[in-house]
């Protein structure tokens, strides 16, 4: 039986595409069986999808975690009912103020802070997704989440046109930040363009176009970057054949370096040959299988 390559590849998502229509295009197009996204993109969303494929779907939720930048545009002087430009639109009142002024406003929302999720998402209450509740015109209780905004820069103002970039953690709606930016500056805003810039250390500039996955169906392996690069920044540690065969047998190997008796913390898994055995997790003085390769 041929093995299916693992790897990652990187979608420059088009606009008007859910991310799940993005997979199994890829999927389609490419001739893959087993792979997954880290990380949903809403239709209206353009930008870096993160795809997983084979063997490498085993670390995606690493990436699911990692924190993200976005390039958004915000409209001022108008609410959403939705949040962006899907929702029933109402005028309020226009801005007045100055760049500086937004400046100001927007370095207030830096940081850790709480923020409740829209009803116009994924996310799911008893089963069913809040969207499915906004559809049947049911309004949920949404307990608030733990997010930080890491910085906001490029800020550009014409008109009534806001747009910046931002870095966020996992789990922040930016239309929801859209909405907080325009009440805080007293006018009102809903988003109406978004682009993810970066996930992790994955960045937009090395994404290819629907258009350019398409032409390259044939030799898409060539684009696949490694699975490696889903656990980049954590240590590595390199296993004897003896240590790699135990592992995969669901047993502990104990550590002699006393450098790594500092509990509980993640390992890359290397063998003697540089081939990756998977992640490991080293707790006092014993390594523990985490996630691992398929070995063939």
């Amino acid at each position: 039986m041929t093995t299916e390559p693992s790897g990652v590849l990187l979608v420059d998502k088009p606009l008007g595409l859910s991310s799940n229509h993005i997979l199994q295009q890829m999927k389609r197009l490419l001739g893959i069986t087993k792979a997954g996204h880290a990380g949903t993109l809403d239709p209206l969303a353009t930008g870096l999808m993160v795809l997983c494929v084979g063997e490498a779907t085993k670390f995606s939720q690493r990436q699911l975690e990692a924190h993200k930048s976005y390039q958004a545009e915000v409209l001022l002087g108008y609410e959403s009912s939705t949040g962006d430009a899907e929702g029933e639109i109402r005028t309020k009142t226009a801005y007045l103020g100055t760049l500086t002024d937004i400046e100001r406003v927007l370095q207030g929302f830096l940081g850790v802070q709480k923020q409740i999720p829209p009803m116009t998402s994924a996310l799911k209450v008893a089963g069913r997704t809040l969207y499915d509740y906004a559809r049947a015109g049911l309004e949920i209780t949404r307990s608030p989440r733990i997010i930080e905004i890491e910085r906001i820069d490029h800020i550009q103002f014409s008109g009534q046109k806001l747009t910046f970039e931002v870095h966020v953690s996992k789990g922040t709606y930016i239309r929801v930040l859209a909405q907080d930016i325009g009440e805080a500056l007293g006018c009102g805003g809903y988003l109406t363009a978004l682009r993810r810039l970066s996930s992790g250390k994955y960045h937009i500039s090395e994404a290819r176009t629907w258009e350019q996955w398409s032409e390259a169906s044939t030799s898409w392996i060539s684009h696949l970057l490694p699975t490696s690069t889903l656990l980049q920044g954590i240590p590595s540690l390199t296993l004897t054949p003896d240590e790699a065969l135990a592992l995969r047998q669901g047993r502990q190997i104990a550590l002699l370096n006393s450098m790594d008796n500092e509990g509980l913390q993640l390992r890359q898994l290397w063998d003697q040959t540089g081939n990756l055995v998977g992640l490991g997790k080293v707790e006092g003085s014993v390594l523990i299988s985490e996630r691992l390769m398929r070995d063939n």
